[in-house]
């Protein structure tokens, strides 16, 4: 049995459930609930969607293993503007955030890059208090990241093309932005003159 931070007492498996259910996901939506042990770097659980969602078993699966997959993160927490994800991870382990919300780009096994959303409880030591481990979810959130970055995209090549005063200006905005968005390089761009 684990106790979340209001010292309500749950059974692992009605933890992960109800965690699923606010995060409105579960493993048949690329969810993945774990529990860490946050003293050993050791996963206590681990869903069944982790090597579907990053190329590793479950017992391959450590904090340690975890860290090294991550390229990018970013705190998706609207509480906690202007912390950086080394700092909201350290609040966290400290006892002063109520929830853990942050995003990872990882690498997976097989090379390729993912966005997962981190969503997480403290588990508290019911004697002392002290943060002792997390229950969570990640969930994938590649397409939201993805759209996020073409709606950037867009916007700011539209600012660069209601500032553009000639065409040779509007046409450079146009391909550079195509080149980013498809992720081509200049070679493979020709440009018909008529």
């Amino acid at each position: 049995r684990v106790g979340n931070e209001n010292g309500t007492r749950w059974s692992e498996k009605q933890t992960v459930g109800a965690h699923g259910r606010d995060r409105g996901g579960n493993e048949n939506a690329q969810g993945l609930p774990y529990q860490l042990d946050l003293e050993t770097g050791r996963y206590i659980f681990v869903g069944e969607a982790c090597e579907a969602i990053l190329g590793y078993r479950a017992q391959e699966l450590d904090l340690h293993l975890f860290s090294s997959l991550v390229v990018d993160s970013a705190v998706h927490d609207p509480g906690a503007v202007g912390m950086s994800p080394v700092e909201y991870s350290a609040a966290f382990r400290a006892g002063k955030l109520p929830f853990y919300r942050i995003d990872y780009l990882v690498q997976t096994r097989d090379g390729r890059h993912k966005w997962l959303s981190d969503s997480a409880v403290p588990i508290r030591d019911e004697s002392t208090g002290r943060v002792v481990g997390s229950l969570g979810i990640l969930q994938d959130v590649t397409d939201r990241k993805n759209i996020e970055v073409l709606s950037r995209l867009q916007a700011e090549c539209a600012m660069q093309l209601s500032a553009a005063t000639t065409l040779q200006q509007a046409a450079a905005t146009a391909v550079e932005t195509a080149l980013q968005i498809t992720g081509m390089d200049s070679a493979l761009v020709h440009v018909i003159n008529p």
